[in-house]
């Protein structure tokens, strides 16, 4: 029976996360036509970039709505064992975009 109500609250939380989502990436998306920016240009790039944290905030939301609390969030960063991964996530993607850049001509391509 507790098993039973475990994956209710599971189901609700799961619903309340995935409607948060949809309602908030939508709003941020339709902000751009509304305001009557054009895609890809001034604010519109402001916009969609905020637009990519709406499932943090929905999740934040959900914890919120459902009384679930933070604890088991599990976002405490552990630096002393793994210190190389945080330098590699962190410098690592710039690293790569460098690299291959360096080995693409871009004037090629923008020509």
């Amino acid at each position: 029976m507790k098993q039973e109500e475990g994956k209710d609250l599971t189901r609700k939380r799961l619903m309340v996360f995935v409607v948060l989502s949809i309602a908030l990436g939508w709003t941020a998306f339709l902000l751009i036509p509304l305001l009557g920016a054009a895609y890809g240009q001034g604010m519109s790039i402001a916009i969609l970039a905020g637009a990519m944290f709406t499932p943090a905030i929905s999740s934040l939301l959900t914890r919120l709505i459902t009384k679930e609390g933070f604890q088991k969030m599990h976002l405490r960063p552990h630096f002393k064992r793994h210190i190389k991964g945080y330098v590699l996530v962190f410098f690592g993607p710039t690293v790569l975009i460098f690299e291959l850049l360096e080995q693409i001509n871009i004037s090629e391509i923008l020509q």
